[in-house]
């Protein structure tokens, strides 16, 4: 196979790659567009396979190799995407809590927290003479 044809073979393939996601778009304009994809791909493929630039066998495996790649990479996104939501389960959220409301908060720990410290402090003093 000459330069231009190991070309022309990675182009259709990286663009046979696209094909699988024609089921996973939920945009229906998205849909047509790689449905015209898909029918270019497999349209440019015949021509090639047509004038001889393309054994029937090389286009075969070529559309072979793109859905086993397209398979690999959905089952990675699957296993990428279940990884996430388990760490979302055990994720701790914490809101955006406002300055005046973390004011408030400190005032009344100092309340709460004020007379044992006081007292410690007291304790300790008299421990000490």
């Amino acid at each position: 196979m000459s330069s231009r044809n190991h070309w022309v073979a990675g182009g259709v393939a990286a663009l046979l790659l696209l094909a699988p996601a024609v089921h996973a778009a939920d945009d229906a304009a998205e849909k047509q567009s790689l449905e015209e994809v898909r029918n270019t791909v497999i349209n440019l493929l015949q021509a090639l396979v047509d004038k001889g630039l393309l054994t029937r066998e090389q286009a075969q495996q070529l559309v072979k190799q793109a859905q086993d790649k397209a398979t690999a990479d959905a089952a990675a996104l699957a296993a990428k995407n279940a990884a996430q939501a388990k760490e979302e389960q055990n994720a701790v959220r914490v809101p955006y809590v406002p300055q005046i409301v973390k004011d408030e908060i400190s005032k009344q720990v100092e309340e709460e927290v004020k007379p044992a410290v006081v007292a410690d402090v007291v304790k300790e003093a008299k421990d000490e003479k």
